[in-house]
């Protein structure tokens, strides 16, 4: 039977298969490499589903914890950092607890606690956040051009510069945080002001999103350093979703959106098309 680790494309990195015996329990890990924008999703599926020690289906092991780490040849220079074609995933494995002792002492198996054997949940190791995601309100006041508009009718008297209409233009924000993140990835700060130069379909939210509908806000990061000497980043990003697409402007004559041009030149766009992939999946 052919081994399966995860249902995102991966493979085992050769000789990192590794099982601990000890006479109180049993742990192993395993490293795995994979594409780098798949890193997450492949964490993702691996934890959430909580998939099995592959090499040893009766262990009663489970997946319990990921990282991960550039893998394969040195990155291109980004910036102040880098951008990576491989990553290294280290995927952690741990018994389901059957008796775990309550801060009175007492065993949860036996008595009113007893543990259902006949329900699986009650055995899961705990589940550990990867990524949110959520969706946020924003409105921008867009100005028009009062030498447009006249007062009661369309050859009515001018309006001052004062007195020029304003729209409001809605839109959402998709702000996306991801949990133990140890190498914060070049493209977070890189796509900082510009576009999504392709269309994006997000399975978590089962919603697309056109080509230069999304533009990179500035991201948040926060670094947590732990006892044990380890440290990880929690890293939000925040998209902001027009509608309409982020390099049209609004044409007061149409009534309605439109590509602008440079005078004896090409099209105009107000913001640089990037692509996002290693920061959406």
């Amino acid at each position: 039977m052919s081994i399966v680790i995860s249902s995102v494309d991966c493979c085992e990195v050769h000789n990192s298969n590794n099982d601990r015996v000890t006479l109180e329990n049993r742990s192993a890990r395993l490293q795995v490499r994979c594409a780098w924008a798949n890193r997450y999703a492949l964490m993702s599926d691996v934890l959430d589903n909580r998939r099995p020690w592959p090499y040893d289906a009766s262990a009663n092991m489970f997946a319990s914890g990921a990282s991960c780490a550039p893998g394969g040849e040195r990155g291109v220079q980004n910036g102040q950092g880098f951008d990576y074609t491989d990553a290294i995933v280290t995927l952690e494995y741990a018994p389901r607890a059957d008796v775990i002792e309550d801060s009175s002492g007492s065993d949860p198996s036996s008595g009113d606690n007893a543990y259902d054997d006949e329900n699986p949940a009650d055995h899961e190791p705990p589940v550990t956040d990867l990524a949110s995601e959520s969706l946020e309100p924003y409105a921008a006041f867009q100005t028009l051009d009062y030498r447009m508009f006249r007062w009661g009718s369309a050859d009515g008297a001018m309006l001052r510069e004062s007195e020029a209409p304003g729209r409001l233009r809605l839109g959402t924000v998709i702000v996306r945080t991801l949990y133990q993140v140890d190498v914060l990835p070049t493209k977070a700060f890189s796509s900082v002001g510009k576009v999504n130069d392709g269309a994006y379909h997000s399975r978590w939210l089962g919603v697309s999103f056109p080509k230069e509908t999304l533009l990179m806000m500035p991201p948040r990061c926060n670094r947590t350093i732990r006892s044990d000497g380890s440290a990880t980043w929690t890293l939000t990003i925040a998209m902001n979703y027009d509608t309409e697409n982020w390099n049209v402007f609004w044409n007061a004559r149409e009534g309605e959106f439109q590509r602008i041009y440079v005078v004896g030149g090409g099209q105009y766009d107000n913001y640089e098309k990037a692509n996002f992939s290693g920061l959406l999946f």
